[in-house]
Protein backbone atom coordinates (compact mmCIF):
# COMPACT_ATOMS: atom_id res chain seq x y z
CA UNK A 1 0.00 0.00 0.00
CA UNK A 2 1.52 2.88 -1.16
CA UNK A 3 0.28 6.00 1.47
CA UNK A 4 0.94 9.82 1.41
CA UNK A 5 0.07 11.51 4.82
CA UNK A 6 -1.68 14.84 4.05
CA UNK A 7 -1.19 17.12 7.46
CA UNK A 8 -2.96 20.39 8.64
CA UNK A 9 -0.20 23.28 10.06
CA UNK A 10 -2.40 25.97 10.28
CA UNK A 11 -1.95 28.29 13.47
CA UNK A 12 -4.82 26.64 15.04
CA UNK A 13 -3.05 23.19 15.20
CA UNK A 14 -1.42 25.02 18.60
CA UNK A 15 -4.82 24.61 20.28
CA UNK A 16 -5.37 22.45 23.37
CA UNK A 17 -8.30 19.94 23.37
CA UNK A 18 -8.16 18.97 26.82
CA UNK A 19 -7.26 22.22 29.42
CA UNK A 20 -6.28 19.34 32.20
CA UNK A 21 -3.81 17.67 29.74
CA UNK A 22 -2.37 20.37 27.15
CA UNK A 23 -0.82 18.90 24.55
CA UNK A 24 -1.23 20.68 21.37
CA UNK A 25 -3.03 19.06 18.58
CA UNK A 26 0.06 18.96 16.02
CA UNK A 27 2.23 17.27 18.82
CA UNK A 28 -0.72 14.84 19.14
CA UNK A 29 -0.73 14.51 15.23
CA UNK A 30 3.19 13.95 15.26
CA UNK A 31 3.15 11.13 17.64
CA UNK A 32 0.25 9.25 16.03
CA UNK A 33 1.58 9.61 12.51
CA UNK A 34 4.98 8.26 13.78
CA UNK A 35 3.11 5.40 15.45
CA UNK A 36 1.34 4.70 12.46
CA UNK A 37 4.16 4.85 10.33
CA UNK A 38 5.75 2.47 12.84
CA UNK A 39 3.12 -0.26 11.98
CA UNK A 40 3.99 -0.32 8.39
CA UNK A 41 7.69 -0.80 8.07
CA UNK A 42 6.86 -2.39 4.37
CA UNK A 43 4.54 0.60 2.93
CA UNK A 44 6.20 3.20 1.04
CA UNK A 45 4.88 6.93 2.49
CA UNK A 46 4.78 10.49 1.63
CA UNK A 47 4.31 13.76 3.62
CA UNK A 48 2.31 16.65 2.33
CA UNK A 49 1.92 19.83 4.84
CA UNK A 50 -0.26 22.41 4.32
CA UNK A 51 -1.36 25.72 6.06
CA UNK A 52 -1.70 28.94 4.10
CA UNK A 53 0.65 27.10 0.89
CA UNK A 54 1.07 23.20 0.51
CA UNK A 55 4.08 21.30 0.23
CA UNK A 56 5.02 17.96 -0.58
CA UNK A 57 7.80 17.61 2.05
CA UNK A 58 8.76 13.86 1.17
CA UNK A 59 8.38 11.50 -1.54
CA UNK A 60 6.83 8.43 -1.62
CA UNK A 61 9.61 6.44 0.00
CA UNK A 62 10.31 3.21 2.29
CA UNK A 63 13.25 5.34 4.23
CA UNK A 64 10.91 5.48 7.36
CA UNK A 65 13.74 6.62 9.64
CA UNK A 66 14.19 9.55 7.15
CA UNK A 67 10.33 10.37 7.25
CA UNK A 68 10.16 9.66 10.95
CA UNK A 69 12.66 12.50 11.72
CA UNK A 70 10.91 15.07 9.49
CA UNK A 71 8.05 14.72 10.90
CA UNK A 72 9.14 14.90 14.76
CA UNK A 73 10.48 18.69 13.80
CA UNK A 74 7.67 19.70 12.03
CA UNK A 75 6.81 23.33 13.99
CA UNK A 76 3.94 25.55 13.23
CA UNK A 77 5.39 28.49 10.96
CA UNK A 78 7.36 26.18 8.77
CA UNK A 79 5.30 27.31 5.89
CA UNK A 80 2.79 30.24 6.20
CA UNK A 81 -0.37 28.68 8.73
CA UNK A 82 -2.86 31.91 8.47
CA UNK A 83 -4.69 29.13 6.08
CA UNK A 84 -6.08 26.08 5.30
CA UNK A 85 -5.11 25.10 1.93
CA UNK A 86 -6.73 21.54 2.03
CA UNK A 87 -7.45 20.66 -1.67
CA UNK A 88 -4.25 22.17 -2.79
CA UNK A 89 -2.54 19.33 -0.67
CA UNK A 90 -4.96 16.65 -1.69
CA UNK A 91 -3.65 17.22 -5.30
CA UNK A 92 -0.31 17.52 -4.13
CA UNK A 93 -0.60 13.93 -2.17
CA UNK A 94 -2.55 12.56 -5.55
CA UNK A 95 0.53 13.40 -8.07
CA UNK A 96 3.17 12.04 -5.87
CA UNK A 97 0.62 8.47 -6.41
CA UNK A 98 0.53 9.33 -10.27
CA UNK A 99 2.66 6.95 -10.64
CA UNK A 100 2.20 4.49 -8.22
CA UNK A 101 1.90 0.50 -9.33
CA UNK A 102 0.97 -0.26 -5.96
CA UNK A 103 -2.94 -2.61 -5.49
CA UNK A 104 -3.87 0.22 -3.24
CA UNK A 105 -2.98 4.00 -3.27
CA UNK A 106 -4.35 5.77 0.29
CA UNK A 107 -4.04 9.31 1.17
CA UNK A 108 -4.80 10.26 4.91
CA UNK A 109 -5.43 14.00 5.68
CA UNK A 110 -5.82 15.41 8.66
CA UNK A 111 -7.45 18.86 9.53
CA UNK A 112 -8.63 20.85 12.54
CA UNK A 113 -10.14 23.72 10.25
CA UNK A 114 -12.31 24.68 7.13
CA UNK A 115 -10.58 25.74 3.44
CA UNK A 116 -9.93 28.98 3.02
CA UNK A 117 -10.49 31.62 0.37
CA UNK A 118 -7.63 30.96 -2.50
CA UNK A 119 -8.37 27.31 -2.21
CA UNK A 120 -9.17 24.35 -4.82
CA UNK A 121 -12.34 23.98 -5.08
CA UNK A 122 -13.12 20.39 -3.18
CA UNK A 123 -14.13 18.69 -6.92
CA UNK A 124 -10.64 18.96 -8.08
CA UNK A 125 -9.19 16.61 -5.51
CA UNK A 126 -11.75 14.22 -5.57
CA UNK A 127 -11.72 14.02 -9.54
CA UNK A 128 -7.99 13.52 -9.66
CA UNK A 129 -8.16 10.63 -6.63
CA UNK A 130 -11.10 8.75 -8.18
CA UNK A 131 -9.27 8.70 -12.06
CA UNK A 132 -5.66 7.62 -10.36
CA UNK A 133 -7.77 5.14 -8.17
CA UNK A 134 -6.56 7.01 -5.11
CA UNK A 135 -8.89 6.28 -1.51
CA UNK A 136 -9.29 9.50 0.62
CA UNK A 137 -9.50 9.12 4.57
CA UNK A 138 -10.01 12.24 6.20
CA UNK A 139 -9.44 13.22 9.69
CA UNK A 140 -11.09 16.21 11.52
CA UNK A 141 -9.12 16.61 14.35
CA UNK A 142 -10.52 18.97 17.89
CA UNK A 143 -13.12 18.96 20.34
CA UNK A 144 -16.19 20.62 20.43
CA UNK A 145 -14.33 23.33 22.79
CA UNK A 146 -11.03 24.43 22.36
CA UNK A 147 -8.58 25.95 24.46
CA UNK A 148 -5.41 28.13 24.07
CA UNK A 149 -2.99 29.71 26.57
CA UNK A 150 -2.64 32.81 27.92
CA UNK A 151 0.28 33.94 30.40
CA UNK A 152 -2.62 36.10 31.91
CA UNK A 153 -6.08 34.17 32.11
CA UNK A 154 -4.35 30.75 31.40
CA UNK A 155 -6.39 28.01 29.47
CA UNK A 156 -9.11 30.20 27.24
CA UNK A 157 -11.58 28.78 25.28
CA UNK A 158 -11.78 29.32 22.00
CA UNK A 159 -13.82 28.37 18.78
CA UNK A 160 -12.83 26.43 16.14
CA UNK A 161 -14.82 23.85 14.07
CA UNK A 162 -13.99 21.95 10.56
CA UNK A 163 -15.74 21.28 8.04
CA UNK A 164 -17.32 18.02 8.71
CA UNK A 165 -19.67 17.91 5.57
CA UNK A 166 -17.15 18.21 3.06
CA UNK A 167 -14.63 15.94 5.04
CA UNK A 168 -17.25 13.57 4.60
CA UNK A 169 -17.96 14.06 1.14
CA UNK A 170 -14.31 13.84 -0.39
CA UNK A 171 -14.02 10.63 2.26
CA UNK A 172 -17.46 8.95 0.51
CA UNK A 173 -16.46 10.18 -3.38
CA UNK A 174 -13.13 8.11 -3.33
CA UNK A 175 -14.36 5.19 -1.06
CA UNK A 176 -12.59 6.04 1.55
CA UNK A 177 -13.42 6.75 5.55
CA UNK A 178 -14.09 9.80 7.51
CA UNK A 179 -13.04 9.71 11.23
CA UNK A 180 -13.21 12.36 14.25
CA UNK A 181 -10.75 12.45 16.54
CA UNK A 182 -11.69 14.72 20.12
CA UNK A 183 -8.19 13.82 21.64
CA UNK A 184 -5.55 11.96 21.40
CA UNK A 185 -6.86 8.13 22.50
CA UNK A 186 -9.50 8.70 19.82
CA UNK A 187 -6.79 9.37 16.93
CA UNK A 188 -4.51 6.76 18.34
CA UNK A 189 -7.47 4.21 17.52
CA UNK A 190 -8.45 6.14 14.22
CA UNK A 191 -5.08 5.31 12.81
CA UNK A 192 -5.45 1.40 14.24
CA UNK A 193 -8.62 1.37 12.35
CA UNK A 194 -7.11 2.47 9.03
CA UNK A 195 -4.05 0.20 9.85
CA UNK A 196 -6.32 -2.75 9.74
CA UNK A 197 -8.61 -1.65 6.83
CA UNK A 198 -5.95 -0.71 4.58
CA UNK A 199 -4.57 -4.81 4.08
CA UNK A 200 -3.56 -6.18 0.62
CA UNK A 201 -2.17 -9.73 -0.16
CA UNK A 202 0.91 -10.05 -1.50
CA UNK A 203 2.75 -13.23 -3.04
CA UNK A 204 6.48 -13.55 -2.01
CA UNK A 205 9.02 -16.93 -2.74
CA UNK A 206 9.67 -19.15 0.64
CA UNK A 207 13.01 -19.62 1.27
CA UNK A 208 14.16 -22.69 3.53
CA UNK A 209 17.82 -23.89 4.35
CA UNK A 210 17.64 -27.52 3.93
CA UNK A 211 20.37 -29.88 5.38
CA UNK A 212 21.78 -33.20 3.47
CA UNK A 213 22.07 -35.44 6.74
CA UNK A 214 23.59 -38.39 4.68
CA UNK A 215 26.59 -36.63 3.22
CA UNK A 216 28.28 -37.22 6.30
CA UNK A 217 27.37 -41.31 6.41
CA UNK A 218 28.73 -41.13 2.77
CA UNK A 219 32.33 -39.97 3.61
CA UNK A 220 31.98 -42.31 6.31
CA UNK A 221 31.31 -45.19 4.02
CA UNK A 222 34.09 -43.75 1.59
CA UNK A 223 36.61 -43.76 4.38
CA UNK A 224 35.58 -47.20 5.74
CA UNK A 225 36.29 -48.69 1.99
CA UNK A 226 39.40 -46.93 1.87
CA UNK A 227 40.27 -48.12 5.11
CA UNK A 228 39.31 -51.75 3.88
CA UNK A 229 41.44 -51.21 0.28
CA UNK A 230 44.33 -50.18 2.46
CA UNK A 231 44.37 -52.82 4.89
CA UNK A 232 43.69 -55.88 2.35
CA UNK A 233 46.33 -54.69 -0.06
CA UNK A 234 50.01 -53.97 2.56
CA UNK A 235 48.51 -54.82 6.22
CA UNK A 236 46.94 -58.14 5.51
CA UNK A 237 49.10 -58.94 2.61
CA UNK A 238 52.05 -58.30 4.67
CA UNK A 239 50.76 -61.03 7.50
Amino acid sequence: VDIVLVLDVSGSMQLFDDPHKPEARIEVAKREAVRFIDRRPDDPMGLVLFGREAVSRVPVTLDHKLLKSIIADIQLGVIPHEGTMLSKALMIACARLKKSAAKSKVIIALTDGAPTQGDHPPEAPVTLAKQLGIKIYTIGIGADVAYRYDPFFGMVPVDSSFNRELLKQIAQHTHGHYFEARNADELRHIYDLIDQLEKTRHETPIFANIYDWFVPFVWCVILLLGLEILFSTLVWRVL
